[in-house]
């Protein structure tokens, strides 16, 4: 309750410019776009949720959430509140603060169970993934249709994460992950998915060193210096071709979409977060079509592959286009590796991740039906000898 006391004063003062605020919770919510997430207590931080005024009509707002927050905007509008999202992994004795992508709102209001971001906006830039600490989502599904209570955590979880129909025989409590279809926007996993997603899909999903797909990032530390992780991102405008699945191959990143968007086309935008207790913001990354057989600091040193400097913020930032018109493919495949120097000691918990990444959707095109299913719009990497969270191994 203290913490709630503590942010209740400056979200008042900044309410007649930016929203409004009446009764405060105990336990305060953060809700977007049908997506909440209670508010964190921080160890490092006075208050789960600090306001200032940054100019006569801006203002930037700090909340700390208990799982993973992931937002970023497409497209431009009059957004003057910048959204700062923060999250401490508090798994540990001493807590671990995660760099995390900010955003821009256009207004924020606090009702009686918490904060709501960009209330009765639904035209808004803002986009944002909301997962469980755990990595769950409460469901894979944009109708938010939940299975039984009678199932596993890693049965639910998986379904949630993995828009998939499995064929009999098949059990999520001791996967084959060869059974398990690659690209997440093609015909095979159209034909046999949860969710159709013929007006358009996106995906970013984890990869084994056989190369099948798992459910994390493929990871590596080398000389204990350099944490490297590796994930696949697919993404599709319209339903696919009958018979064919996405062609992996590097991704055309200067194809942008009108930033308004079209019915032909869509924007999409991949992002990343980390541990910043155990990694720093400096670092590199690469695309390329082909897994290398060696998941080290060399990954982006590979023929026809061309590393780039993370962006000054320190975060992950890929924006690309699909579309029905060029010079927009109609689907990308590709994969992402990431080199960021390690700056810390590392999390002994080994069902703690260690980075996320995430694929955001143009909104426009969102409302017109596109990204159905939404489970599989993030990844977590793990040290390398973790093997995930304690669910994915069928422990509670």
């Amino acid at each position: 309750m203290t913490s709630v006391k503590n942010w209740m004063v400056g979200l008042a003062a900044g309410a007649a410019a930016m929203g409004s605020v009446s009764a405060v919770a105990d336990s305060p919510k953060l809700s977007i776009d049908k997506q909440s997430q209670t508010v964190q207590t921080p160890t490092s931080a006075a208050s789960g949720m600090t306001y200032q005024a940054t100019g006569a009509q801006t203002s930037t707002l700090t909340v700390y959430t208990e799982g993973y927050l992931l937002c970023g905007n497409i497209g431009s509008d009059q957004t003057p509140v910048k959204l700062e999202l923060a999250h401490e992994d508090q798994s540990s004795q001493q807590a671990r603060r995660w760099a995390l992508p900010s955003a821009l709102a256009r207004s924020f209001s606090y009702a009686s169970g918490g904060l709501v971001i960009n209330p009765g906006d639904s035209l808004s830039s803002l986009v944002c993934h909301s997962l469980g600490v755990d990595g769950s989502v409460a469901s894979g599904l944009r109708e938010g249709i939940f299975d039984n209570g009678y199932e596993s955590a890693t049965v639910s979880n998986y379904k949630s994460l993995v828009n998939w129909i499995p064929s009999a025989g098949f059990d999520w409590n001791s996967p084959d992950w060869a059974e398990v279809p690659q690209d997440p926007c093609g015909w095979s996993t159209y034909d046999e998915a949860r969710a159709k997603e013929d007006v358009a899909c996106a995906a970013v999903t984890g990869i084994s060193a056989a190369s099948v797909r798992a459910p994390t990032m493929l990871t590596g530390v080398t000389h204990g210096v350099v944490f490297t992780y590796v994930f696949r991102v697919d993404a599709r405008f319209g339903a696919p071709p009958a018979g064919q699945n996405g062609v992996l191959r590097t991704p055309l990143l200067n194809a942008l979409a009108d930033p308004d968007a079209t019915p032909t086309s869509m924007q999409v935008l991949v992002q990343d977060a980390y541990d910043s207790t155990y990694l720093s913001a400096s670092g590199s990354y690469c695309t390329f079509a082909t897994l290398p057989g060696t998941i080290d600091n060399n990954i982006c040193n590979a023929a026809g592959v061309t590393a780039a400097p993370l962006p000054a913020s320190g975060l992950l930032n890929i924006p690309f286009a699909v579309g029905q018109q060029l010079p927009s493919p109609v689907s990308q495949s590709f994969y992402v590796a990431v080199n960021r120097t390690i700056a810390g000691a590392p999390q002994l918990n080994g069902g703690t991740p260690i980075v996320v990444a995430s694929i955001l959707v143009d909104p426009v095109v969102s409302a017109e039906g596109a990204d159905d299913f939404r489970g599989d719009n993030a990844v977590f990497g793990f040290m390398p000898s973790s093997s995930g969270f304690p669910w994915m191994s069928g422990n509670p």
